[in-house]
């Protein structure tokens, strides 16, 4: 066996160690990205709908009205 670079166990270890973390960091990053894609896409159609969907009085509107108060 032509072992070139006199590679240790422990040295052997560390390196798959790095190895896995390196490819969950590219699997977090992979993750991120998707996100602010699926961001980016909703507001793209956020900013083709018309000006006046974007004007609508609030859902709540019922809920925040004031109530007489009962004792």
């Amino acid at each position: 066996m032509n072992d070139y670079f006199k590679e240790e166990r422990s040295a052997s270890l560390t390196f798959w160690a790095m190895g896995h973390m390196a490819k969950g960091m590219g699997l977090a990053l992979a993750f991120c990205l998707a996100l602010g894609l699926l961001y980016a896409v909703i507001w793209g159609v956020g900013q083709l709908l018309p000006e006046q969907s974007k004007q609508m009085p609030s859902p709540y509107g019922q809920i925040t009205t004031s109530l007489p108060f009962v004792a």
